[in-house]
């Protein structure tokens, strides 16, 4: 796979990585809101809130994985066009 391939894949997954967690996010202030205004909302959506927190956590860990692997890759570009310079 060429840089610019690889670019564009990780790009596209990085972009998918962020609007879920977008979403995911959204839905947690909805459900934090639900919780409050519900009696006993902390005991009744507790398991729908750790759900939510722990699938936002692996989302997040996976952009944060791609995007490191994206700098790394950009920096090695980089360098190489630096030594065809």
């Amino acid at each position: 796979m060429k840089v610019g391939e690889a670019r564009h894949t990780y790009s596209a997954q990085l972009r998918a990585y962020n609007e879920k967690k977008y979403d995911l996010a959204l839905k947690r202030n909805e459900l934090q809101e639900k919780i409050k205004t519900t009696e006993n909302g902390s005991v009744i959506y507790a398991d729908e809130a750790v759900s939510l927190e722990l699938t936002y956590q692996a989302v997040s860990d996976k952009y944060d994985e791609y995007s490191t692997y994206m700098d790394q890759l950009m920096a090695q570009f980089d360098s190489k066009m630096n030594e065809i310079s």
